[in-house]
C-alpha cells in the first residue's frame, strides 16, 4: 500500500509536482492499478476523511487483486474471466 501512496502523492501518475489531487470531503473511489510488465491488476478503494487533506495515507485499502489477466480474456487486458484474489 505504500507504493501505491507514494505514487498518489508524488509525480508517478500526474507527471506534476504534488501529486494528484484529493478527493473532496467524503469521497469515497474504487481505482485499480495495473503492474507495469505484468498481469496482475489491484481495485483499491480510496476513502477521503471529513475534510479534504493532500495526504492518502490510511485512506487506501484493497478491495481485490486480480492475478493474470490476460490468461482467461482473450488477451484484452479486461476483468472477465480474470482470477480474483
Amino acid at each position: 500500500m505504500a507504493s501505491v501512496t507514494a505514487k498518489l502523492e508524488g509525480t508517478a501518475i500526474s507527471g506534476l509536482s504534488g501529486g494528484v489531487s484529493p478527493g473532496l470531503a467524503n469521497t469515497d473511489s474504487l481505482l485499480v492499478f495495473y503492474e507495469e510488465n505484468e498481469n496482475d491488476a489491484v481495485m483499491i478503494r480510496y476513502q477521503e476523511g471529513n475534510e479534504s487533506e493532500s495526504s492518502f495515507s490510511g485512506e487506501l485499502s484493497v478491495v481485490a487483486s486480480f492475478d493474470n489477466l490476460l490468461d482467461g480474456s482473450g488477451g484484452d487486458n479486461t476483468f472477465v474471466d480474470a482470477n480474483i484474489i
